[in-house]
């Protein structure tokens, strides 16, 4: 999921060097970020949640400063607004408040962390744009923000700048917030325990599901659509991974559903040639699955080179990345893919910037990051070791 699936550091024990890979050593480098230690995440926007359960900020020239408030937060989940999830269930928010993305009854910026109101005993946080959703421990739904397309789920297109239950929901296992390009486009997805999945909010590409391009202003149940996974977005398009290890898409098209067109789709179907996938996601008009054997398959826009097939050219089919080992995690932004791979190598391909801030080569091949020794995630220019320390690449010295 793109804007915002970068949001999220993967992470995972892998050992990776932090040494720059020669081929470009005249114009990027990694350097670690002085004063920082024990970090237990980042998200490419730079928050890092510490082994103390605080929160601080890096800004792009290198900074660290402390969020005032984030004190006993467990993950972060980072949009419009932060999130800090807690780890006695409760929410706190940072940010921007626009719309009431924080939660916290008020529409006013804040930069110090503030209690989302009303929120007890939640086990996940998503948001995308100035939406937010949490779930709570007895299976219900809430959402609060930007609701002018009915993603609240309370039967109106009225914002909130305090939760709401959304309506109909009970028994909920997962919760995910998909979006299209302008930020606050937004339509979410539940899953029960039964595998039963509901969607609402924003319909116009048909990225609902339930064969109608209406928005829904309160869930509705996709019809013959069980034993799902994991949900995510890429921009309009959605896509599923059910437990058989099979992918499903349906929303916007333009080759980013893999089914040889570029013609939108109202009811989720299977993405041919794509089996036993362990993990899925989306990137501007681009799908993406890794597979139980580590493969990487991708297909849709192309413009960026972000299907690393060598070429700028679209393709409506899903085709495997070449040049790559087994490869252990998949992370995608807009425009471009990185991952780690099970032998401890990290990957890059597509678009180097914004996510990256312009510092790696753009490349419509796969890459290696040539990164040695402790990396356990990668998160747009960040880079978080095993140790704990945080690194990033920045322009090399001209001299």
């Amino acid at each position: 999921m793109l804007r915002v699936k970068l949001s999220v550091a993967v992470t995972v024990g892998l050992l990776v060097t932090l040494m720059p890979f020669s081929a470009w050593a005249d114009s990027a480098t990694p350097v670690p970020i002085a004063g920082l230690a024990n970090v237990r995440s980042i998200t490419a926007d730079g928050y890092v949640l510490l082994g103390n359960a605080t929160v601080q900020k890096i800004d792009q020239s290198g900074n660290v400063a402390v969020v005032p408030g984030a004190r006993g937060v467990a993950k972060i989940v980072d949009e419009t607004a932060t999130y800090g999830l807690r780890t006695d269930g409760t929410v706190l928010a940072w940010g921007t408040g626009e719309f009431g993305a924080l939660g916290n009854g008020q529409t006013h910026d804040s930069a110090k962390a503030v209690r989302v109101k009303g929120l007890t005993r939640i086990t996940q946080i998503a948001a995308y744009g100035s939406t937010a959703y949490a779930l709570r421990r007895d299976g219900t739904v809430w959402a609060w923000g930007y609701g002018a397309q009915g993603q609240l789920g309370t039967g109106k297109r009225k914002n909130s700048n305090v939760p709401v239950r959304v309506k109909g929901l009970s028994k909920v296992t997962a919760v995910y917030a998909s979006g299209g390009a302008y930020g606050e486009e937004v339509t979410a997805y539940a899953v029960r325990s039964d595998g039963r999945v509901f969607a609402w909010g924003r319909g116009s590409d048909g990225q609902v599901g339930v064969a109608s391009r209406k928005d829904q202003l309160i869930p509705v149940i996709i019809r013959g659509f069980t034993n799902v996974k994991f949900i995510t977005g890429g921009w309009g398009a959605t896509f599923a991974l059910k437990n058989d290890g099979s992918v499903w898409a349906w929303g916007h098209s333009n080759g980013a559903l893999g089914d040889g067109t570029i013609t939108d789709r109202t009811r989720p179907h299977r993405v041919p040639g794509v089996t036993d996938a362990i993990a899925v996601d989306g990137g501007l008009n681009t799908g993406y699955a890794l597979l139980a054997n580590g493969e990487i398959w991708a297909w849709g826009w192309n413009a960026a080179g972000q299907l690393g097939d060598g070429t700028n050219i679209d393709r409506p089919t899903p085709a495997r990345v070449g040049g790559l080992p087994a490869m252990a995690t998949l992370d995608v932004g807009p425009y471009e893919v990185s991952a780690i791979a099970s032998d401890g190598t990290a990957w890059f391909w597509g678009d180097s910037g914004p996510d990256f801030t312009g510092f790696l080569p753009s490349s419509t091949t796969a890459i290696s990051l040539g990164l040695s020794s402790a990396v356990t995630a990668l998160a747009g220019p960040w880079a978080l070791a095993i140790d704990g320390t945080v690194w990033r690449w920045q322009a090399a010295s001209s001299t």
